[in-house]
Protein backbone atom coordinates (compact mmCIF):
# COMPACT_ATOMS: atom_id res chain seq x y z
CA UNK A 1 0.00 0.00 0.00
CA UNK A 2 1.36 3.42 -0.98
CA UNK A 3 1.18 5.89 1.88
CA UNK A 4 -0.48 9.19 0.97
CA UNK A 5 1.86 12.16 0.70
CA UNK A 6 0.86 15.71 1.65
CA UNK A 7 2.35 19.11 0.85
CA UNK A 8 0.17 20.71 3.53
CA UNK A 9 0.53 20.05 7.27
CA UNK A 10 -3.16 20.81 7.75
CA UNK A 11 -4.14 18.11 5.27
CA UNK A 12 -1.63 15.68 6.73
CA UNK A 13 -2.94 16.11 10.26
CA UNK A 14 -6.58 15.96 9.16
CA UNK A 15 -6.05 12.64 7.38
CA UNK A 16 -3.57 11.06 9.80
CA UNK A 17 -5.99 8.78 11.66
CA UNK A 18 -7.80 7.45 8.59
CA UNK A 19 -4.50 6.95 6.73
CA UNK A 20 -3.08 5.05 9.70
CA UNK A 21 -6.23 2.91 9.93
CA UNK A 22 -6.03 2.00 6.23
CA UNK A 23 -2.32 1.21 6.53
CA UNK A 24 -2.96 -0.94 9.62
CA UNK A 25 -5.61 -2.90 7.75
CA UNK A 26 -3.02 -3.69 5.09
CA UNK A 27 -0.27 -4.52 7.60
CA UNK A 28 -2.05 -5.94 10.68
CA UNK A 29 1.19 -7.10 12.34
CA UNK A 30 2.68 -3.59 12.31
CA UNK A 31 2.10 -0.98 15.01
CA UNK A 32 1.90 2.81 15.04
CA UNK A 33 5.64 3.19 15.66
CA UNK A 34 6.25 1.23 12.43
CA UNK A 35 3.87 3.56 10.62
CA UNK A 36 5.59 6.65 12.00
CA UNK A 37 8.96 5.32 10.85
CA UNK A 38 7.58 4.77 7.35
CA UNK A 39 6.30 8.34 7.27
CA UNK A 40 9.56 9.71 8.63
CA UNK A 41 11.57 7.96 5.90
CA UNK A 42 9.28 9.47 3.28
CA UNK A 43 9.22 13.06 4.53
CA UNK A 44 12.94 13.13 5.30
CA UNK A 45 13.42 13.06 1.52
CA UNK A 46 11.87 16.52 1.35
CA UNK A 47 13.52 18.13 4.36
CA UNK A 48 15.72 21.00 3.23
CA UNK A 49 16.60 24.48 4.50
CA UNK A 50 15.63 26.44 1.39
CA UNK A 51 14.43 25.84 -2.16
CA UNK A 52 17.93 25.93 -3.65
CA UNK A 53 18.93 22.97 -1.48
CA UNK A 54 16.25 20.79 -3.01
CA UNK A 55 17.85 18.44 -5.56
CA UNK A 56 16.59 15.57 -7.72
CA UNK A 57 18.99 12.88 -8.88
CA UNK A 58 19.20 11.93 -12.55
CA UNK A 59 21.09 9.24 -14.42
CA UNK A 60 22.49 9.97 -17.89
CA UNK A 61 23.93 7.36 -20.25
CA UNK A 62 26.63 9.06 -22.25
CA UNK A 63 28.62 7.47 -25.09
CA UNK A 64 31.25 6.13 -22.69
CA UNK A 65 29.89 5.71 -19.16
CA UNK A 66 26.92 6.70 -16.99
CA UNK A 67 26.89 10.15 -15.45
CA UNK A 68 24.87 11.35 -12.48
CA UNK A 69 23.53 14.87 -12.12
CA UNK A 70 21.75 16.69 -9.35
CA UNK A 71 18.92 18.75 -10.78
CA UNK A 72 17.39 21.80 -9.16
CA UNK A 73 13.61 21.98 -9.14
CA UNK A 74 13.85 24.39 -12.09
CA UNK A 75 16.03 21.99 -14.09
CA UNK A 76 13.75 19.13 -13.11
CA UNK A 77 10.78 21.12 -14.43
CA UNK A 78 12.52 21.60 -17.78
CA UNK A 79 13.61 17.95 -17.86
CA UNK A 80 10.08 16.61 -17.32
CA UNK A 81 8.65 19.11 -19.81
CA UNK A 82 10.95 17.67 -22.46
CA UNK A 83 10.24 14.06 -21.44
CA UNK A 84 6.50 14.52 -21.69
CA UNK A 85 6.67 16.24 -25.08
CA UNK A 86 8.98 13.52 -26.46
CA UNK A 87 6.65 10.85 -25.13
CA UNK A 88 3.58 12.45 -26.72
CA UNK A 89 5.29 12.70 -30.11
CA UNK A 90 6.50 9.09 -29.86
CA UNK A 91 3.05 7.77 -29.01
CA UNK A 92 0.90 9.27 -31.73
CA UNK A 93 -0.10 12.61 -30.22
CA UNK A 94 0.85 14.56 -33.38
CA UNK A 95 -0.30 15.18 -36.91
CA UNK A 96 0.60 12.80 -39.68
CA UNK A 97 3.87 14.55 -40.47
CA UNK A 98 4.75 14.99 -36.82
CA UNK A 99 4.89 18.77 -37.20
CA UNK A 100 2.81 19.68 -34.15
CA UNK A 101 1.11 18.03 -31.22
CA UNK A 102 -2.55 17.09 -31.30
CA UNK A 103 -3.69 16.39 -27.75
CA UNK A 104 -7.37 15.51 -27.31
CA UNK A 105 -9.22 17.76 -24.88
CA UNK A 106 -10.07 14.87 -22.53
CA UNK A 107 -6.49 13.54 -22.34
CA UNK A 108 -4.72 13.99 -19.02
CA UNK A 109 -1.07 14.17 -20.01
CA UNK A 110 -0.04 13.79 -16.36
CA UNK A 111 -1.16 10.17 -16.58
CA UNK A 112 2.08 9.62 -18.52
CA UNK A 113 4.27 11.10 -15.76
CA UNK A 114 5.90 7.76 -14.93
CA UNK A 115 5.63 6.27 -18.43
CA UNK A 116 7.66 9.09 -19.97
CA UNK A 117 10.58 8.65 -17.57
CA UNK A 118 12.37 6.15 -19.80
CA UNK A 119 15.51 6.21 -21.90
CA UNK A 120 15.01 6.96 -25.58
CA UNK A 121 17.36 7.45 -28.51
CA UNK A 122 16.65 11.15 -28.37
CA UNK A 123 16.93 11.45 -24.61
CA UNK A 124 18.78 8.69 -22.76
CA UNK A 125 18.46 10.28 -19.32
CA UNK A 126 16.08 9.25 -16.55
CA UNK A 127 15.14 10.47 -13.10
CA UNK A 128 16.15 7.78 -10.63
CA UNK A 129 15.26 9.71 -7.48
CA UNK A 130 12.70 8.31 -5.03
CA UNK A 131 11.18 11.78 -4.72
CA UNK A 132 10.06 11.68 -8.35
CA UNK A 133 6.82 9.78 -7.72
CA UNK A 134 5.72 12.39 -5.15
CA UNK A 135 6.48 15.47 -7.26
CA UNK A 136 3.72 14.88 -9.78
CA UNK A 137 1.19 16.85 -7.71
CA UNK A 138 3.30 19.98 -8.09
CA UNK A 139 2.70 20.11 -11.85
CA UNK A 140 -0.17 20.49 -14.30
CA UNK A 141 0.10 20.05 -18.07
CA UNK A 142 -1.75 22.61 -20.18
CA UNK A 143 -3.12 20.82 -23.27
CA UNK A 144 -3.51 24.09 -25.17
CA UNK A 145 -0.09 25.64 -24.61
CA UNK A 146 1.70 22.27 -24.34
CA UNK A 147 3.43 23.59 -21.25
CA UNK A 148 4.07 21.90 -17.93
CA UNK A 149 3.05 24.43 -15.27
CA UNK A 150 4.77 24.38 -11.88
CA UNK A 151 3.01 25.35 -8.63
CA UNK A 152 5.84 27.25 -6.94
CA UNK A 153 3.69 28.36 -3.97
CA UNK A 154 2.73 24.78 -3.19
CA UNK A 155 6.36 23.74 -3.46
CA UNK A 156 7.58 26.51 -1.15
CA UNK A 157 4.84 25.79 1.38
CA UNK A 158 5.95 22.15 1.39
CA UNK A 159 9.20 23.29 3.03
CA UNK A 160 7.27 24.53 6.06
CA UNK A 161 4.84 21.61 6.00
CA UNK A 162 7.64 19.03 5.94
CA UNK A 163 9.30 20.55 8.99
CA UNK A 164 6.01 20.55 10.92
CA UNK A 165 5.21 16.99 9.84
CA UNK A 166 8.59 15.69 11.00
CA UNK A 167 8.15 17.47 14.34
CA UNK A 168 4.69 15.93 14.65
CA UNK A 169 6.10 12.46 13.96
CA UNK A 170 8.82 12.90 16.59
CA UNK A 171 6.35 14.07 19.25
CA UNK A 172 3.94 11.27 18.37
CA UNK A 173 6.73 8.70 18.67
CA UNK A 174 7.84 10.08 22.03
CA UNK A 175 4.29 9.95 23.41
CA UNK A 176 3.77 6.35 22.26
CA UNK A 177 7.17 5.23 23.62
CA UNK A 178 6.42 6.96 26.95
CA UNK A 179 3.03 5.26 27.09
CA UNK A 180 4.55 1.85 26.35
CA UNK A 181 7.20 2.43 29.03
CA UNK A 182 4.55 3.51 31.55
CA UNK A 183 2.37 0.46 30.81
CA UNK A 184 5.40 -1.80 31.14
CA UNK A 185 6.22 -0.28 34.52
CA UNK A 186 2.62 -0.81 35.62
CA UNK A 187 2.85 -4.49 34.69
CA UNK A 188 6.16 -4.81 36.52
CA UNK A 189 4.71 -3.07 39.57
CA UNK A 190 1.70 -5.35 39.41
CA UNK A 191 3.97 -8.39 39.29
CA UNK A 192 5.91 -7.12 42.29
CA UNK A 193 2.71 -6.40 44.17
CA UNK A 194 1.24 -9.80 43.35
CA UNK A 195 4.30 -11.62 44.69
CA UNK A 196 4.71 -9.42 47.77
CA UNK A 197 1.44 -7.78 48.65
CA UNK A 198 2.31 -6.63 52.17
CA UNK A 199 4.21 -3.51 53.21
CA UNK A 200 7.30 -4.52 55.15
CA UNK A 201 7.45 -2.73 58.48
CA UNK A 202 10.34 -2.65 60.98
CA UNK A 203 10.12 -2.23 64.73
CA UNK A 204 8.95 -4.00 67.85
CA UNK A 205 5.35 -5.04 68.10
CA UNK A 206 4.92 -2.65 71.05
CA UNK A 207 6.29 0.40 69.18
CA UNK A 208 4.35 -0.32 65.99
CA UNK A 209 1.19 -1.03 67.97
CA UNK A 210 1.51 2.26 69.84
CA UNK A 211 2.17 4.13 66.57
CA UNK A 212 -0.99 2.75 64.96
CA UNK A 213 -3.05 3.52 68.06
CA UNK A 214 -1.80 7.11 67.95
CA UNK A 215 -2.63 7.45 64.26
CA UNK A 216 -6.14 6.17 64.95
CA UNK A 217 -6.63 8.36 68.00
CA UNK A 218 -5.29 11.52 66.27
CA UNK A 219 -7.61 11.00 63.28
CA UNK A 220 -5.12 9.99 60.59
CA UNK A 221 -6.60 6.48 60.25
CA UNK A 222 -10.33 5.92 60.19
CA UNK A 223 -10.96 2.66 62.03
CA UNK A 224 -13.91 0.36 61.26
CA UNK A 225 -16.72 0.55 63.79
CA UNK A 226 -19.00 -1.93 65.53
CA UNK A 227 -21.96 -0.64 67.50
CA UNK A 228 -20.46 2.85 67.32
CA UNK A 229 -17.10 1.80 68.75
CA UNK A 230 -13.76 0.94 67.17
CA UNK A 231 -13.84 -2.68 65.97
CA UNK A 232 -10.51 -3.73 67.45
CA UNK A 233 -10.58 -7.23 65.99
CA UNK A 234 -11.21 -5.90 62.46
CA UNK A 235 -8.44 -3.31 62.81
CA UNK A 236 -5.98 -6.00 63.91
CA UNK A 237 -6.82 -8.24 60.94
CA UNK A 238 -6.49 -5.35 58.50
CA UNK A 239 -3.02 -4.49 59.84
CA UNK A 240 -1.89 -8.09 59.44
CA UNK A 241 -3.42 -8.23 55.96
CA UNK A 242 -1.37 -5.25 54.78
CA UNK A 243 1.82 -5.25 56.84
CA UNK A 244 4.59 -7.75 57.40
CA UNK A 245 6.58 -7.44 60.64
CA UNK A 246 10.05 -8.26 59.36
CA UNK A 247 11.73 -8.04 62.79
CA UNK A 248 9.76 -11.05 64.04
CA UNK A 249 10.51 -14.65 63.15
CA UNK A 250 6.78 -15.40 63.21
CA UNK A 251 4.05 -12.97 62.30
CA UNK A 252 1.89 -11.87 65.25
CA UNK A 253 -1.66 -13.08 65.63
CA UNK A 254 -4.64 -10.69 65.45
CA UNK A 255 -4.99 -10.94 69.23
CA UNK A 256 -1.37 -9.80 69.68
CA UNK A 257 -2.04 -6.76 67.51
CA UNK A 258 -5.26 -5.96 69.33
CA UNK A 259 -3.53 -5.99 72.71
CA UNK A 260 -0.65 -3.73 71.64
CA UNK A 261 -3.10 -1.31 70.07
CA UNK A 262 -5.61 -0.95 72.87
CA UNK A 263 -5.31 -2.92 76.08
CA UNK A 264 -1.82 -4.15 76.89
CA UNK A 265 0.73 -1.91 75.19
CA UNK A 266 3.95 -2.06 77.23
CA UNK A 267 5.94 0.67 75.47
CA UNK A 268 7.55 2.86 78.14
CA UNK A 269 6.44 6.46 78.64
CA UNK A 270 9.86 7.74 77.55
CA UNK A 271 9.61 5.89 74.24
CA UNK A 272 5.98 6.92 73.78
CA UNK A 273 7.08 10.55 74.06
CA UNK A 274 9.32 10.02 71.01
CA UNK A 275 6.18 9.78 68.88
CA UNK A 276 4.99 13.39 68.56
CA UNK A 277 1.87 13.12 66.40
CA UNK A 278 -0.50 16.12 66.42
CA UNK A 279 -4.22 15.96 65.78
CA UNK A 280 -4.96 15.55 62.08
CA UNK A 281 -7.26 18.58 62.18
CA UNK A 282 -4.25 20.77 63.06
CA UNK A 283 -2.16 19.46 60.17
CA UNK A 284 -4.85 19.06 57.49
CA UNK A 285 -6.08 22.64 57.39
CA UNK A 286 -5.93 23.13 53.57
Amino acid sequence: MEIAFYYSFKEFKKNYNIDFKNWSNTYPDANEIDYLNELRNKYQLFFYENNSDFIINSNWISSEYPEYYELSIISYHEFMQGKLIDYLYSNGFSNFDGDFLEIPFDTNVMDFWDDCNIRTRKNNAIIDDEKHKYLKDLFVFNNYTHQLDFDSKKFTNSKFATKKILEFLDKKSQLIISKIKFEKELVEDKDIFSTSQKIKIKGSLQSIGYLFSELIEKGFIEAPKRNGKDNTSAISRMILDHFEFIDKEEQPKPEDIRKTLFTENKLSADKQNQFKIPQSKIINTD
